[in-house]
C-alpha cells in the first residue's frame, strides 16, 4: 500500500442508547445450584423491577455506579416529583442473616449517595429488598437502623 496515496476521513459515530426490551425468558429449567450468583442477582432485580413498576415507579437506573457505590436500582416516584427510590436487592433463599445484610461500609456507602442526590435536590428513600427461594418479595424500608 503505498502511503502517499493513503486518505484519512474522519468517521462521525451515533451513539443511541438500546432499545427497551423484554427480559429474555429461559425456556429450559436451570437449579439454582447451577446458576452464578450474578444470574441469581440479575433475576431478583427483574423481579423486584416488575413489583415496583406495577406499583407506579419508573425505573431511571439498574445497576448505576456513582462515585460512592454501586445502586443496584433506581427509581423515580409516581407521586413526587424529585423524588427517588434506591433499592438495595439481596437474595436469600432463608430467613437467616437478613440483618447482616448489608455491611457497616455498605451502610456509609449508600448514605454518601442519598447526601449527594440530596445536594441536588432531590428527596431519597432507600429501601433494603429481599428476594427469597419462592420470589417472595420482602422489603424493609429501615435500612440504617
Amino acid at each position: 500500500m503505498d502511503s502517499k496515496n493513503t486518505k484519512v476521513t474522519a468517521v462521525n459515530t451515533i451513539v443511541r442508547p438500546l432499545p427497551n426490551t423484554a427480559p429474555v425468558s429461559i425456556t429450559e429449567k436451570v437449579s439454582a445450584a447451577s446458576k452464578s450468583s450474578y444470574q441469581l442477582g440479575l433475576e431478583a432485580e427483574a423481579l423486584v423491577i416488575k413489583y415496583f413498576q406495577l406499583q407506579g415507579y419508573h425505573l431511571l437506573q439498574q445497576r448505576w455506579r456513582t462515585p460512592f457505590a454501586e445502586i443496584d436500582l433506581l427509581f423515580s416516584s409516581p407521586l413526587l416529583k424529585r423524588s427517588l427510590l434506591m433499592i438495595e436487592v439481596k437474595k436469600r433463599n432463608s430467613g437467616e442473616f437478613r440483618n447482616m445484610a448489608l455491611s457497616r461500609r455498605q451502610k456509609q456507602r449508600l448514605a454518601r449517595v442519598i447526601a449527594w442526590l440530596s445536594e441536588s435536590g432531590y428527596l431519597v428513600e432507600c429501601q433494603l429488598v429481599f428476594v427469597g427461594a419462592n420470589q417472595e418479595i420482602e422489603i424493609q424500608t429501615e435500612v440504617f437502623g
